[in-house]
């Protein structure tokens, strides 16, 4: 098979081709009625519909192909006519919307056949002597598409007619059988046109035999290259992007000039060459970038990925250009995953494994402007290597305004993806008070619903505040969510308060079966998006698992944790307070204040006095919060402890980024003070 296609998967475009001219094969027996008409009134007729469907037959023609075809322009061509049955009041509307169609980069081959069987349904449709048999076939011809299209994608092309279940392929005893059967009962009544019937029949069914193989040819040389493709999408999911690009230029190999493929290689390279010294990067980018854009100059994510090139090239100015641009075209993108022709619609089979689900995660992000193609985002990622933080943070806040508007929730969950692992450090120190926002989630005695409210522990008030509820539920891979929109927008989330963001129903039918909250996998996240930025909030016993599993911080040179963990061994008496408070009815509580920049850490505190531990992530009577400039903490209920344990007690931070330890001793006065800073 020759390798010279573009992209696209899956049975169902071949349907199309087949259940419009199955269809026929139906009503060929009720549609016709003996002639009445005059046979130069009928001779006129044909002449008519002939000029009447010279454009469709003309737009279907093959011509000589410049470069390779495109499967997947095949493909959504196949679908187009196959939906145009549905957008049509008759033949001689459908041959009009036809007559509109763009093959110029479909597979010859597949025009031929198609072009084959619309032939037989102008002569038919030349043949019909009065509005009512048209009126007729039209009628059954639209009604019997749709449900052979749904028929016809089993491996056995078999589709219920009204002559029963038959076979398309002429060959088929059964079928001949039936015809046969049928042509008996009516042969008395349709003398004079039933040779010329018989032949139509045969003809029709004969032209769509011949198609399937071209139809299956083409879907063959659609799943290789997808398979290839799929590949090149995992691993720019794994920032993988030396292995991607040679994956992308194999899946080039298969389909030349397919434009996933050219722009999945694009972001690969691009990536790939960051690291690199500005001399040794290629110009292969803006050469891959120009095919495309020459076909199709409003494509936004080429316009994302020209722009990012030219950045990082130094080209400053035009790279911001061609990003303002990409931000202004992605509304025209976005209306790809709407139309029908696309064939991602119909892959929804690759969201029953995690790896599936990154293959169409990282399509859509790529069809509406997100994570790695989002116009913002990128400029963002330029102005922060470019020192300008307050600009790329605006840039950030643009962003996130657009996916409000847009109501693209899920999306939300790719772009903080992009913003935490490759914007890094930075995003962090963007609203460092983020991590002192508890998400408070509970559970009503009747029903899904739940009550979610947002505990700020914080002294900054966050306002203009939308949260999102971030829920896997069983038979979900890990990583993938659905989202729910959580009551309303609060003017306010005020700090030092809790905030109820209101009620909602979590159930979910994507799956097969209903799922309610108690098929919800623990912990629940949820994502906040207010005017001073866009982060996850989690419950405070899920940041206690998240401190206590995650990997050691790389602590690279400058790195915030290494800054971080430095800044906490200068923790000395002179920065941190201590004081023991004295309760009437129970145990004394201890005080302890923290200077305020170890705010990014994010820290969860535990207390240790011999065996025993007061651990704020378990609720174990701990108050942590940002107040006056500082991290104050409260232990409640510590004083009989302290009391009978006269050795060191260990105050512990833990935290993504790395843990510290402030070991107190007991002075002569019997108070606890500073000793000394342990790192592990």
């Amino acid at each position: 098979m020759s390798a010279r296609r573009r992209s696209g998967r899956g049975a169902w475009p071949f349907v199309g081709g087949f259940a419009a001219a199955a269809a026929l094969a139906g009503v060929l027996y009720f549609a016709l009625r003996p002639a009445e008409t005059p046979q130069e009134v009928r001779e006129e007729r044909l002449k008519q519909v002939e000029s009447e469907a010279a454009p469709a037959r003309k737009a279907l023609e093959p011509v000589a192909q410049p470069e390779p075809y495109d499967v997947e322009a095949t493909l959504r061509a196949v679908r187009e006519l196959d939906l145009a049955v549905k957008s049509s009041g008759s033949v001689r509307q459908f041959l009009e919307n036809v007559s509109r169609g763009d093959y110029r980069r479909v597979a010859p081959k597949l025009l031929e056949s198609r072009k084959r069987i619309v032939d037989v349904l102008v002569k038919y449709y030349g043949a019909l002597d009065k509005q009512k048999q048209e009126e007729e076939l039209w009628g059954s011809f639209g009604r019997l598409s749709d449900e052979l299209a749904r028929v016809l994608q089993a491996t056995d092309i078999r589709a219920t007619t009204p002559l029963g279940t038959v076979s398309l392929n002429p060959s088929d005893p059964a079928r001949q059988k039936v015809l046969a059967e049928e042509r008996a009962k009516r042969e008395a009544s349709r003398a004079a046109t039933f040779a010329e019937v018989q032949r139509f029949e045969e003809e029709l069914l004969y032209a769509l035999d011949a198609a399937v193989p071209v139809f299956r040819e083409v879907e063959d040389e659609w799943m290789r290259l997808c398979a290839q493709r799929d590949r090149v999408y995992l691993q720019v999911a794994a920032h993988d992007y030396a292995d991607a690009a040679q994956s992308a230029r194999t899946a080039l190999e298969l389909a030349p000039g397919d434009v996933e493929a050219t722009l999945l290689l694009a972001l690969a390279l691009i990536e790939r060459d960051r690291e690199k010294p500005a001399g040794e990067r290629t110009n292969e980018v803006e050469t891959l970038l120009a095919e495309v854009l020459q076909r199709e100059p409003d494509n936004a994510p080429a316009l994302v990925l020209r722009g990012m090139s030219r950045w990082i090239r130094g080209e400053a100015s035009e790279g911001r250009s061609d990003l303002e641009l990409a931000a202004s075209r992605y509304p025209l993108q976005a209306d790809r995953l709407r139309d029908e022709l696309d064939p991602y619609s119909k892959r929804e089979y690759l969201r029953r494994t995690r790896q599936g689900g990154r293959v169409t995660a990282i399509y859509r992000t790529m069809m509406l402007g997100a994570n790695h193609f989002s116009p913002d985002l990128q400029l963002a990622r330029a102005q922060l290597d470019a020192g300008d933080a307050a600009g790329a943070f605006e840039r950030v806040k643009d962003h996130f305004a657009r996916r409000r508007v847009q109501g693209q929730w899920d999306l939300v969950l790719y772009d903080l993806e992009f913003c935490e692992e490759l914007l890094g450090d930075r995003y962090r120190e963007y609203v460092p008070e983020k991590s002192y926002l508890d998400l408070e989630v509970e559970e009503q005695l009747i029903g899904s619903e739940i009550n979610v409210t947002v505990n700020n522990r914080s002294d900054r008030a966050l306002r203009n505040a939308a949260l999102v509820l971030a829920v896997r539920f069983t038979d979900m891979v890990e990583g993938e969510y659905t989202t729910f929109t959580v009551g309303k927008t609060q003017p306010e989330i005020a700090p030092l308060a809790r905030t109820k963001f209101g009620s909602v129903e979590v159930s979910y039918s994507g799956l097969g079966e209903l799922k309610e909250f108690g098929d919800a996998v623990k912990p629940l996240r949820a994502v906040l998006i207010c005017d001073d930025g866009v982060f996850f909030i989690d419950t405070i016993e899920h940041k206690g698992e998240l401190a206590r599993t995650a990997e050691p911080a790389p602590h690279a040179p400058g790195s915030l944790a290494e800054r971080l963990l430095d800044f906490a061994q200068t923790l000395s008496s002179e920065n941190l307070s201590i004081g023991r408070t004295k309760n009437l009815v129970s145990s004394d509580s201890l005080e302890i204040e923290l200077p305020r920049e170890l705010v990014l850490l994010g820290p969860l505190f535990h207390l240790d006095v011999g065996s025993k531990s007061f651990d704020e992530a378990r609720g174990d009577g701990v108050e942590h919060r940002i107040e006056g400039g500082k991290l104050r903490l409260r232990f409640d209920s510590v004083g009989k402890a302290l009391d009978g344990y006269p050795g060191e007690v260990r105050l512990v931070a833990e935290s993504a980024l790395g843990n510290f330890a402030v070991v107190l001793g007991r002075n002569e006065a019997g108070n606890y003070v500073f000793r000394r800073v342990e790192l592990p």
